[in-house]
Order: C-alpha cells, then structure tokens, then sequence
C-alpha cells in the first residue's frame, strides 16, 4: 500500500522543472482546444519517453498546476488537458476549479468543527512553508525543448 503522505509530497525541483517543462511544450505543440484535450495519463507516458524519467499521473498533475500558477491558460475537462482556445474554455476550467475548492473549504470547515467539538479548541494551521516558497510555486525555471527518442 503507498503512504498517502509519501505519494503526495512535492516533487524534487529538477523532476519538477523537467516534468513541467515537458508537460508545456506538449500542450503548446499538440493539443489547442477542447477538442485536441489528451487524458493525463497519455499525457505522463508521453512526458516519461520525453524526460526519461518516471512520471505518474501525480507528477503530472503537480506540473499541470505549476504551468496554471505561472499563468499558462492550461485548461482541463473529462476528455483531458489542453491549452486554451477560447474563452468558454477558461471558463469552464476556471467553474470546475471553482467547485473543487468548495468542496474541499467544506471538507475542511467540517473537519475543523469536529476538532473543536473532541479538542475544545480550533487546529493550529502552519502556513510558514507557503510564504518561504511562493517564488518557485509562481515562478519556476523556464521551459526548454525536448524531442523524445532524439539526441
């Protein structure tokens, strides 16, 4: 069984930078458009042959979220990730985003009643690391090219 703390952890900064770099030349190149969308695990066995290294869904979707932080219009629906074409696109990534987060604020306010109501009192939360790595969330290395199976 994988430790959900271990499989979630962030991605060394050169995986990071290789995967996500990959992971936007793809895009950029191929997929355009709702209707170019590629499922994300197409997309990570394609970024894998690119960098030469093991890419799993979870290290694609920590690339997918570094590309959106730097402002690439990377937009996602059931059919997969693309980089934006129109506008209704953006807007429904960004809806979809939306809900998640509403979801996840519900889980959250949920999860903190019922700390209160066992503890007597709310969780401390530590958001200390977020402030000391705000510049490599928003602003990682820049893209280069890949070629897979070149030298």
């Amino acid at each position: 069984m994988i430790e959900f703390e271990e499989y979630n952890k962030p991605l060394p900064m050169t995986i990071k930078f290789f995967v996500t770099n990959a992971t936007l030349k793809i895009l950029q190149q191929n997929h355009i458009g709702k209707s170019k969308a590629i499922k994300a695990t197409e997309l990570s066995e394609i970024v894998q042959c690119l960098i030469d290294q093991d890419v799993d869904v979870r290290k694609l979707r920590q690339a997918i979220s570094t590309l959106r932080l730097k402002g690439q219009p990377v937009c996602s629906c059931s059919k997969g990730y693309y980089f934006v074409d129109e506008a209704t696109e953006f807007e429904s990534t960004i809806q979809s985003l939306t809900e998640r987060m509403k979801a996840l604020a519900a889980e959250i306010a949920a999860l903190m009643l019922k700390y209160r109501e066992m503890y007597g009192a709310y969780p401390l939360i530590d958001f200390d690391d977020l402030a000391e790595n705000i510049d490599t969330i928003l602003y990682p290395p820049e893209v280069e090219e890949y070629r897979c199976g070149e030298d």
